[in-house]
């Protein structure tokens, strides 16, 4: 047993695993933004949570004016008490006070301590930085919270909540930090009923035996701070209050957080991935409190020297606007009119905002996940992959399907109907592709283009002293279709996440099928590119999970990306379908709204592509380690046909320790940026790709790009075993 297993087991063995009440969950989990007769206050406005639309969140609204009226699904009001109408959901959109009076942050002051061991009364604890750990499914986050009211009378509250929080923010760019995010996804929602306030004295450890009826003030010895929180639901001047917390990271999301398709792959815990916003108000508030003199940009993630104190730690590739995080919070929830003298709203807005619930203080502890990968998950991925593409693909048979019937019903010729959008056209450089595979197997006298393959064809060209080329033979460069795994390499600062290797393995054939009586091509040399590929949806939910068939198809041509073989695909049916609905309506096609937010969903993903370099790679074939490809020999293969083929099979290997952005040279300073293990969420995604090109005698350079898996292996088993 390691050490952090043995751990996990003393601490388990200490801690009493909490069962709410009705009455706890009532209070806590599910309070109502909209008050009831338990807040024993008047009522304050319901707030408004309805999903942003896709027109005010920057969509582009394919389907608008279109009349949903007759469509075949019904809608399905759900009661208030739903966790979307609850406060904890909702904590976001509630006003900070502390945003406009800075003596509130100082007069009640909340501060998070994470400690390195299970927090206990009268034990001292090792106060420990949250980011030096980087934490993974299984991990226990220890630590208190303190509450100090320095005022000279009793400060109410309504709710005090200690939660662990994971969260996918999308932002605007074009809009300052300090806005309110489009859309924010709490995927992670784990309370401590223990930390949090309720009405009951709870059992915390084992050794405990309070009377759970019976409200009894108790000071921990080691600082005096009170241990319990007052049952009238204030906080009394001059008096220091503590709560011990304890959380332990999940193994995987509820199905829930997948709503409403219950993807697998997307209730894998995603990593921490960007900065997230709350994250920089936090570190603003936190400045601004502390020093009257900050300037903003002391705090700016965008600046040159940044005050690197955020969970990514550094460059993540990630969009500026969006972001993955994970905190251990702690709120201070009330009713502006009990902090009156705190609240500085205008005069004509005072009585109508006077009953709302406002967050009287709060602290954010924000903390690095970067979660291993599951065993069981890794071995299907190759299934989840076929599961994925056949989800894909049927839901656009369907949408293909109705588009026919379309056609059909309106009976309007050819001509009048929507062209095709140019990208999805193919062009000459596709054409020649297809033209040279027939013309490779043809001379091969083999099987058809194989489909558990990614292949890339060439003509080769020997070039003579005049300038004229002649055309002597075929090449082929193939790669078998795998998805390339390799581990994710932390920062320096997590010597203890190393893997046990940096090294990812290509396996690759090179073959050459000649016009007549000459001999194969050397190959110069190889480079190998990584490339990142980051998708986000602009606010509705992303129906798939996206397999490598969705991000290229190695045609050689520009436009072999993510984009245009997907999105545009997509777009296009999105503004056929909106044609067709306002002409014959979502009841004669037989479409309901699943569809039209799944290919609306689809048409407005956005992406960003990062491409990398790696520095160190070595050829292997077999046992044996080559200085290049052209010390590799060629094997020549007879055909039926008497037609020779040359063939060379080898393994490219490629240390992912050795990969530095294009311009910053071999001496790149380390952890400059960090590629985090790939994800899919329901709003976010991160997927990675390597681009291989091999350079010819003649000058010229075949490539291929095949699917590559980051991912942290658990350090007992090597990832090559998944293969």
């Amino acid at each position: 047993m390691t050490k952090k297993e043995e751990k996990e087991r003393r601490e388990d063995d200490r801690l009493i695993t909490i069962l709410p009440s009705y009455q706890m969950f009532r209070s806590i989990v599910s309070k109502p933004l909209i008050a009831t007769n338990e807040d024993l206050r008047s009522e304050p406005p319901s707030y408004d949570v309805t999903p942003i639309s896709s027109a005010a969140s920057g969509d582009v609204d394919y389907f608008g004016g279109v009349s949903m009226a007759n469509s075949p699904v019904q809608e399905i009001n759900e009661p208030f008490t739903s966790w979307d109408d609850t406060i904890l959901a909702n904590s976001h959109k509630l006003k900070r006070l502390t945003s406009t009076n800075r003596d509130l942050a100082s007069k009640l002051e909340v501060k998070i301590h994470l400690t390195d061991e299970l927090g206990m009364i009268g034990v001292p604890a090792t106060i420990i930085d949250p980011l030096s750990v980087e934490y993974e499914q299984g991990d226990v986050i220890n630590g208190f919270v303190t509450i100090v009211n320095r005022t000279t009378t009793t400060i109410p509250f309504d709710m005090f909540a200690v939660a662990l929080e994971g969260a996918t923010i999308l932002g605007d760019s074009k809009r300052p930090v300090v806005q309110n995010p489009k859309l924010v996804q709490r995927f992670l929602t784990m309370l401590d009923f223990n930390a949090s306030y309720n009405d009951g004295t709870l059992d915390r450890l084992v050794s405990d035996n309070n009377n759970p009826h019976v409200h009894v003030a108790r000071l921990d010895p080691v600082d005096n701070t009170q241990v319990f929180l007052d049952i009238r639901k204030v906080f009394e001047p001059g008096i220091t209050y503590k709560k011990f917390f304890t959380f332990k990271i999940p193994d995987r999301l509820l199905d829930y957080s997948c709503k409403p398709h219950g993807l697998v792959k997307h209730l894998q815990l995603p990593p921490t991935f960007g900065v997230s916003k709350n994250e920089v108000l936090t570190r603003l508030r936190e400045k601004w409190r502390d020093h009257a003199d900050f300037k903003p940009e002391d705090v700016d993630h965008r600046s040159k020297h940044p005050d690197r104190k955020y969970a990514s730690q550094t460059n993540d590739f990630c969009l500026e606007d969006t972001s993955v995080s994970y905190c251990v919070t702690a709120k201070i929830i009330g009713r502006a009119e009990e902090y009156k003298e705190f609240t500085r709203y205008p005069v004509a807005d005072a009585g109508k905002l006077a009953n709302e619930y406002v967050v009287a203080n709060e602290a954010n502890c924000y903390l690095r996940v970067i979660g291993r990968t599951d065993p069981a998950f890794e071995l299907n991925r190759s299934m989840i992959n076929q599961e994925s593409k056949l989800l894909y693909e049927n839901l656009m048979t369907k949408i293909e399907a109705i588009l026919d019937k379309a056609q059909q019903l309106s009976q309007a010729p050819k001509s009048d109907q929507s062209t095709e959008d140019e990208g999805l056209v193919p062009s000459v450089s596709v054409e020649e592709s297809q033209k040279l595979q027939q013309s490779y197997y043809s001379q091969t006298r083999s099987r058809p283009r194989s489909s558990d393959k990614y292949e890339v064809y060439h003509k080769y060209k020997k070039r003579s002293l005049m300038g004229h080329s002649k055309e002597i033979g075929l090449i082929a460069l193939s790669c078998h279709k795998k998805e390339i795994r390799a581990s994710y390499v932390p920062l320096a600062r997590y010597p203890d996440k190393a893997p046990n290797t940096t090294i990812a393995r290509i396996p690759l054939e090179v073959s050459f099928v000649p016009i007549g009586n000459y001999d194969p091509p050397e190959i110069i040399s190889t480079s190998v590119q990584l490339v990142s590929l980051t998708i986000k949806t602009r606010s509705l939910p992303i129906p798939v999970v996206f397999h490598p068939d969705m991000l290229f198809r190695n045609e050689g041509r520009e436009t072999d990306n993510f984009d245009h073989i997907t999105v545009k695909r997509c777009q296009k049916y999105a503004i056929e379908l909106s044609h067709h609905m306002r002409e014959l309506g979502s009841e004669a096609l037989g479409i309901d709204k699943d569809m039209i937010f799944d290919i609306k969903s689809l048409a407005n993903l956005s992406s960003k592509y990062n491409v990398l370099k790696v520095t160190k790679t070595y050829v292997t074939c077999g046992d044996k380690k080559f200085e290049s490809l052209a010390s590799i020999p060629y094997k020549s293969v007879t055909q039926e046909t008497t037609k020779m083929k040359f063939t060379k099979s080898f393994t490219l290997n490629v240390d992912m320790d050795s990969v530095r952005m294009i311009g910053s040279g071999t001496n790149s300073q380390p952890g400059e940026f960090c590629l985090i293990p790939d994800f899919q969420s329901c709003y976010l995604a991160r997927l990675y790709h390597f681009k291989i090109s091999i350079k010819l005698s003649n000058g010229e350079k075949v490539s291929i790009k095949v699917p590559a898996i980051i991912q942290k292996y658990p350090s007992s088993l090597d990832f090559n075993s998944y293969s």
